[in-house]
């Protein structure tokens, strides 16, 4: 599997039942790096492992390379999202389909 396809799989399966005040949780923490090296991966997934556990995993498991391809691709996975859904109730959450079109067209 590719970094991508890894990503779709961690995000898109615990994304139905995130909300949205949780995505932007997420959000601004990687908003605050651009690297997962030095260390910082162990710091990022403890500081999102409570939202995205799947997420906090799979980066600890990766490469710094590989998990600084990830985190980038996932923060532009949650933009996406942000910028789609108007609201912070769940009307006008974008389809899964509709991220997954996203992520795949951007990679």
């Amino acid at each position: 599997m590719s970094v991508t396809d890894d990503v779709l799989e961690d995000y898109l399966g615990t994304y139905p039942d995130l909300t949205r005040e949780q995505i932007e949780q997420v959000l601004s923490t990687l908003a605050s790096t651009t690297t997962a090296e030095g260390g910082m991966r162990t710091a990022i997934a403890a500081a999102i492992g409570d939202v995205l556990p799947g997420t906090a995993e799979r980066i600890g498991s990766y490469s710094d390379s590989d998990a600084t391809d990830y985190l980038s691709t996932l923060k532009g996975a949650l933009i996406f999202t942000l910028e789609c859904w108007p609201t912070p109730s769940d009307e006008g959450r974008p389809a899964t389909d509709r991220i997954e079109t996203m992520v795949r067209n951007v990679q």
